[in-house]
């Protein structure tokens, strides 16, 4: 089972996540703020307010991303940068 064991927050709506299989990078959640769970995360004081909770992130408000999700978009963002 796919699991997020670090996040670090790296500046604006951007996390350097470690998952369970020692796959890591950057990714940019900005693009999911549109989503009604995830508008009040725009106040980034409100976005830096998360924990690593059942092997992913969740934020104060209930809201989270499942760990494949994050692994897809950690994927697209790597095969643009390359």
């Amino acid at each position: 089972m796919l699991k997020v064991i670090d996040i670090d927050y790296l500046g604006d709506y951007k996390l350097h996540l470690i998952f369970n299989d020692q796959t890591s990078g950057w990714v940019d959640l900005q693009d999911i703020l549109h989503y009604p769970a995830y508008q009040s995360l725009k106040e980034k004081s409100n976005f830096i307010q998360y924990a690593l909770v059942n092997g992913t992130i969740e934020w104060y408000n209930g809201a989270d991303l499942a760990p494949e999700f994050l692994l897809s978009i950690l994927h697209k963002e790597e095969s643009q940068a390359a």
